[in-house]
């Protein structure tokens, strides 16, 4: 379900400017620690209390006219200049929302700004308004603000908010729809203890078994069932009584999680904050079928570190939105979830690659760029193992430690953040036509970048990305720099013989190629020297 389809903040808590675009049912926020994910959630929670205070500079006699009227809210403007509205609010969070959603507040189901104009147009033409035409005029001017509303504050504190048809009604029903799941779930809830908190919400039968159902598949299914007063679990065939301060962190998360959005039937936005505590890989996964399910009347706004919760084959990506902070544009970016959804197994990821257990990460721009350099890697090592003919090379061992991924093609420059520091070693290599976009890239993510994230260095000549190498051993470890280098030609299609007339065609021809080109094989050749 969606309701808020766009997302504009400004300037709020640690957030300077950043907008998330075209909203799905499902919306994973993810990125580098104190990034502004759980400022995301926190923006969306004001819409649970924020007020209707009266703007004192957007008033004028046209205003004064329809509010004798009571056709608008004390908070509109409908000043004769289209730009007034936004110029003068100057509003820390725009929400847009889906007008299928705002119509069912909407008794008569009629469009809401539609009808104002038609009322506006009979009290105008009552009084017999000489500027009718061209207040009319301007009212469609903001048209576009028919589905939005706009926040200004000042700190922690909300002063104003500002709309052209959305109403009081309306507001207060956009209130109640929000529900928070922060992350102190672990031993108390919104600073209650865990089962008083879940006691006092005091749920229907139905929903106490559906609590129940999603513990015992998502946890422990030897949670036989509990006792609805104490919340004391019954455990196993004995049903050994224990109570839920005792169970695990994971059976406490989910409790508190699922009891919530289960419990609250106005709440549909669901906000939730870092989900994975307590939680394993298999848990997250049976979670993620819980919030699938829900997704149908609700909007879900998650934040996350763990990596299954973007795992492309859990989800349908039709109904999944996936916006990840990029330190080059100091601001969330949607992600294109046609990059990795074909072959996931290629892909660099959106979150630190440090689950891998390959030791050297060669980092490149495309999935077709993987195949290429798999096939030529495997090549070569045949050849090293004919040429050295050392008893000790082990042929398989070297190639499961070279991990080849691609970046996203030319979503390259907001993952920079996710290629791992020591003690993993990686290259990054880009093709020639972009070396320039390259350059500027890691120049800024250099001057942006958190502290705990990878410094690279870019590297002209392959003997600089030696050299770098060579340095890393000589800093202390934190220090390291990750080399960065672009082919001399323009793509690696271009090393090809024959070179293929599209990109798909790529890894046969370098299948059936008796050579490694000289540049790509001297590549290889200081990658082998740091294993």
């Amino acid at each position: 379900m969606i309701i808020l389809s766009n997302i504009q903040i400004f300037n709020f808590k640690n957030i300077k400017n950043t907008s998330l675009n075209d909203l799905k049912d499902i919306n994973i926020i993810i990125g580098p620690n104190n990034c502004g994910k759980t400022n995301v959630l926190e923006a969306i929670k004001r819409l649970k209390t924020f007020k209707s205070i009266p703007y004192s500079h957007s008033t004028c006699k046209y205003c004064d006219l329809i509010r004798g009227q009571n056709l608008l809210p004390q908070y509109i403007c409908i000043k004769n200049d289209r730009d007034a509205f936004e110029n003068q609010i100057e509003p820390d969070i725009i929400f847009s929302f889906n007008e299928k959603y705002l119509e069912g507040f909407n008794e008569n189901k009629k469009n809401s700004f539609e009808e104002f104009l038609e009322r506006v147009r009979i009290v105008f033409k009552q009084k017999q308004h000489s500027q009718e035409t061209a207040i009319l005029e301007n009212i469609n001017h903001v048209r576009e603000w028919k589905n939005k509303i706009a926040l200004q504050g000042h700190g922690a504190e909300l002063i104003s908010t500002h709309a052209v048809v959305i109403d009081s009604k309306i507001m207060n029903g956009i209130s109640k729809s929000i529900l928070e799941c922060p992350e102190d779930r672990l031993r108390t809830y919104k600073g209650v203890e865990i089962a008083k908190y879940a006691i006092d919400k005091n749920l229907e039968a139905s929903n106490q078994q559906k609590v129940h159902d999603s513990i015992n598949r998502t946890i422990d299914s030897n949670l036989a069932s509990y006792r609805t007063g104490t919340l004391d679990y019954l455990r196993g065939k004995n049903r050994f009584q224990t109570p839920i301060s005792e169970q695990g962190s994971g059976v406490r998360s989910m409790e508190c999680l699922i009891t919530d959005i289960v419990s609250e039937n106005e709440s549909n936005i669901i906000l939730i904050d870092e989900p994975e505590l307590g939680l394993n890989p298999a848990a997250i996964r049976e979670f993620i079928e819980f919030l699938k399910q829900e997704m149908k009347n609700k909007q879900i706004f998650i934040t996350t570190h763990d990596p299954t919760f973007v795992n492309p084959k859990l989800w349908d990506k039709e109904k999944l939105c996936i916006y990840l902070f990029s330190i080059v544009e100091n601001g969330f970016v949607k992600i294109d979830l046609n990059k990795n959804f074909d072959d996931p197994n290629t892909f660099a990821g959106y979150l630190a690659h440090t689950t891998c257990l390959g030791d050297f990460h060669l980092y490149v721009e495309g999935k077709f760029d993987v195949y290429i350099h798999q096939i030529f890697l495997r090549k070569y090592l045949e050849n090293l193992k004919q040429t050295k003919k050392k008893r000790n090379f082990n042929f398989f061992e070297i190639m499961n430690r070279i991990m080849i991924y691609h970046l996203g093609g030319s979503f390259c420059e907001h993952l920079l953040h996710t290629v791992p520091k020591y003690p993993y070693r990686a290259l990054l290599l880009f093709d020639g036509d972009i070396k320039s976009k390259v350059q500027e890239k890691i120049k800024m993510f250099n001057l942006n970048r958190w502290k705990n994230l990878p410094e690279f260095q870019f590297c002209e000549t392959i003997e600089q990305i030696h050299n770098t190498y060579i340095s890393n051993k000589n800093k202390k470890k934190e220090l390291n720099k990750i080399p960065v280098y672009c082919l001399s030609k323009n793509d690696i299609e271009d090393y090809l013989q024959p070179k293929p007339n599209n990109k798909t065609k790529g890894p046969d021809i370098a299948l059936n190629m008796t050579f490694i080109p000289d540049e790509i094989l001297k590549i290889y050749d200081e990658i082998i020297r740091i294993l």
